[in-house]
This record gives C-alpha cells, sequence and structure tokens, in this order.
C-alpha cells in the first residue's frame, strides 16, 4: 500500500493499491520467541489510519484490505474512513477477514468508527466483507456505527443486506418430509449450499468449483432412485441440487437417516435430515415383505380403493350430465307447448278452454251471424272429404267461396273472386 501513516489530524490519506491479498495487508507482527540477537530487525511498526479512503483497489480476496488473525496489529483504522470502490476478484471486495487457526483474525474490540462502504463489489460473493469459515464471533464489534452498504450500492453474487458473505458454511436440505407411509409413497428432496450468514451460495462461485451432491441412507433402510444415477446430482447455478423423487424401503416405524455429502469436500458439519416410516394409509394394512414392510389392501375395509372412487366419480359426471340433457329438452317442450296456446288465445279472442266451448261461441247470441239464404252459391271450386267448396255471392258481391253438399246457380252477372269462406 502506499500513503503514510499517522496521517495529519483531518487529513484524507488516499490509499490505493492492488495485490494478490488487498490494498492493505493486516499480518501478525509479533516478532519471533527466539533470543534477540544485535543484528535482529526490530519489532514491525503499527499504523493507524483515520479520515482514510481505501478507494479503487483490487485484489483476489479483500479487495481493500485484508486481515490475517492476530492478536496485535500493525495496521488499524480510526475514525471516518471510507471504503469506495474496491473490487476482489473472489471474496470481500472491500475487507476480507481471514482465520489462520491460530489467533483470533479480529481483536475484542472495535477497530473502526463511523466507516462507510460503498461501490465495493466482489465475483464471488460480500461486496463489503467477506470471511472464512468459522466466522469470527466478533464479526458484529469491529465497526461501530458503521454504514455498510450506503445507499445499496454494493454488488455481489452472494451477500446478506450488509454486503457480508462467507465461505460455504452448510449443505442444508428443503421440503424434507418428516414421515412417510409405507406404500412407495415418493420423496422429493433438494439440497441447498449456504455459508455462515444464511446466503446461498450461487453464481460464478458454484460454477467455478463445480460440485457435486450425494445422497445416501443407513442400514437397515434402503434408498431406491426413480433415476439412473439419481442419488448423485450437481450443484446448480442457483445453489440447489434437486434430486429426483425417490422412495424408501424399511420396517414400519423405523426412522431413516437421509445424508448428504458435498464433493469437493469443504469439511462441512454432517448434514442429514431424518424420515419416520409411518404405517400404511386408511384401507391399507402391514404387509411383511423381507427386510421391509409395504401396504396392503385391507379386504376388511369399507374403503374404496384409488379405481373405485375414480369409477364413481365418472358415474356421478354422467348422471349430472345426462340430468342437465333432460332439463333442456324439458325446458324447450315447455316452450314450444306454450306458443301454441298464446296462438290459439290469440286467434279466438276471449278463449278460455277451461270455461267455454266451441259450441258455447256459435251460440252466442251477441256475435253477428249471416242467413244462409243470403249466400248464393256460383262455380265449383273444387271438392273435398269434408264437402265440396264453391264460390259465394252476397248481395251481388263476391264474398269468398262455401263449403256444403248441396247445390246452387249463380246469377247471371256473376263478379270475380273467390276463396274459402263458410257454408
Amino acid at each position: 500500500a502506499k500513503g503514510r501513516g499517522e496521517g495529519e489530524a483531518g487529513q484524507r490519506q488516499e490509499i490505493a493499491a492492488g495485490g494478490a491479498s488487498g490494498a492493505v495487508s493486516w499480518t501478525d507482527p509479533t516478532p519471533s520467541p527466539a533470543a534477540p540477537s544485535p543484528d535482529a530487525a526490530p519489532p514491525a511498526p503499527s499504523y493507524t489510519f483515520d479520515a482514510c479512503a481505501v478507494r479503487g483497489n483490487s485484489a483476489g480476496l479483500g479487495g481493500g484490505v485484508y486481515v490475517s488473525g492476530s492478536a496485535e496489529k500493525s495496521i488499524s483504522f480510526g475514525n471516518a474512513c471510507a471504503f469506495v470502490g474496491n473490487e476482489a476478484l473472489q471474496f470481500g471486495g472491500a475487507l476480507f477477514i481471514a482465520d489462520n487457526g491460530i489467533e483470533p483474525a479480529l481483536p475484542p474490540h472495535s477497530w473502526m468508527f463511523g466507516a462507510v462502504f460503498a461501490n465495493n463489489t466482489a465475483i464471488f460473493g460480500g461486496s463489503v466483507v467477506g470471511t472464512q469459515y468459522p466466522v469470527p464471533d466478533d464479526i458484529d464489534v469491529f465497526c461501530e456505527q458503521c454504514s455498510f452498504n450506503e445507499g445499496d450500492t454494493n454488488h455481489a453474487p452472494i451477500q446478506d443486506e450488509d454486503g457480508f458473505a462467507s465461505y460455504p458454511a452448510k449443505l442444508d436440505s428443503n421440503n424434507c418430509p418428516s414421515s412417510v407411509s409405507l406404500n412407495n409413497e415418493s420423496i422429493s428432496v433438494v439440497a441447498v449450499l449456504e455459508d455462515a450468514f444464511g446466503n446461498v451460495m450461487n453464481g460464478p462461485y458454484v460454477l467455478a468449483q463445480g460440485f457435486q451432491v450425494s445422497m445416501s441412507t443407513n442400514a437397515p433402510c434402503e434408498l431406491v432412485s426413480s433415476a439412473e444415477n439419481g442419488t448423485e446430482v450437481a450443484l446448480q447455478e442457483d445453489g440447489s441440487a434437486p434430486f429426483p423423487k425417490f422412495f424408501l424401503l424399511g420396517k414400519d416405524r423405523t426412522i431413516c437417516n437421509i445424508f448428504f455429502q458435498l464433493e469437493p469436500s469443504l469439511s462441512l458439519p454432517d448434514s442429514r435430515c431424518n424420515v419416520t416410516l409411518d404405517g400404511c394409509p386408511s384401507g391399507y394394512i402391514i404387509e411383511p415383505h423381507g427386510s421391509y414392510d409395504t401396504c396392503a389392501v385391507d379386504s376388511t375395509s369399507t374403503v374404496f380403493d384409488e379405481t373405485t372412487k375414480l369409477v364413481l366419480i365418472i358415474c356421478i359426471l354422467v348422471a349430472v350430465i345426462f340430468g342437465m340433457l333432460l332439463s333442456l329438452l324439458a325446458f324447450f317442450a315447455y316452450k314450444r307447448y306454450y306458443k301454441r296456446r298464446r296462438m290459439v288465445f290469440d286467434d279466438i279472442p276471449d278463449w278460455d278452454a277451461r270455461t267455454m266451448t266451441l259450441r258455447d261461441i256459435l251460440n252466442d247470441p251477441q256475435i253477428p251471424r249471416i242467413p244462409w239464404e243470403a249466400i248464393e252459391l256460383g262455380q265449383k271450386i273444387g271438392q273435398g272429404a269434408a264437402g265440396i267448396v264453391f264460390k259465394g255471392y252476397m248481395r251481388g258481391k263476391a264474398i269468398g267461396g262455401g263449403t256444403g253438399t248441396g247445390t246452387g246457380t249463380p246469377p247471371p252477372s256473376s263478379g270475380g273472386g273467390g276463396g274459402g269462406g263458410s257454408g
């Protein structure tokens, strides 16, 4: 790193440099425990940066600052430092905290105050802070009153709301059932790789590692996959490993442990889910079958099996459709009948078949009548089963035809016209 340590009060120090592990490398300056000699190098000096700006740096881990564990520190940051525009090619755009397994990576107190992190990026994860696993217990105290993700401008595929991410910490499983029945009930499980902050490992990091996730179970349980080589799948870019459906075989009330293993191995904690083989559904009985139990139909049960239920549903649907067709036919028949009744009522005014007959109408004195003698029969028009049809004349005018069985002679001067009339 270039720049000055112990800058003048209020003067912002620019730290701008690149390297394999950050612009600033915080390492253990503790001298060797061997006896000092006149030629021994003096202890490494300590530097404190106040009101500094770590800006525009790039590194593999910790684009701005790389911290390796030490009880003593050679570099620390005081008040109001800004970490802006730094980039990590792997983890920790602004800051990476390593764990060398010897000393704590961070001192048990805050060594930053009021720092601002903005526009930092990381190709893998942790645009603000990246760290190894296990995460130091004091990760949340190293910086007081700091703005970790200023304006939501720090970006990385893997990180929490503050821009923190770590190496993979656990392999978990989603939607793993607590119990299944013995009747070959299929199971779907998705394994997910997460970091110490609960972030799903995804993106370029997962693709670069080429992880494979395998699944197995313990004896006396047996795991049978529905697909060839279905017990080992690749970890996808979104950080999930969806396994094909599988079945568990075993004795009733057996607890089967399903184990998940990551390759290449990262020495993660044991990952498993427990599934209990729990009897048979209603209408079935447990039937021993060698090393495992199965479910058989209970012949004494009145519960329908799936085929019977399907046939019953089909019959009900057919009955409903048939009933609807009958209802439609009845509706149209009634409309036709109603229309015919309306036609009768319209042709014969005041007609009510319940209280009046045709004879009543013919004998009604209020209805005008044409005497038979007033009608003169003319030329014969035709003849049918009901009688003979003639042209008719009344007072010298053609009034239409008449029906009857007698004959008549029209007057000498016949008018035109003709048609159906009364007899």
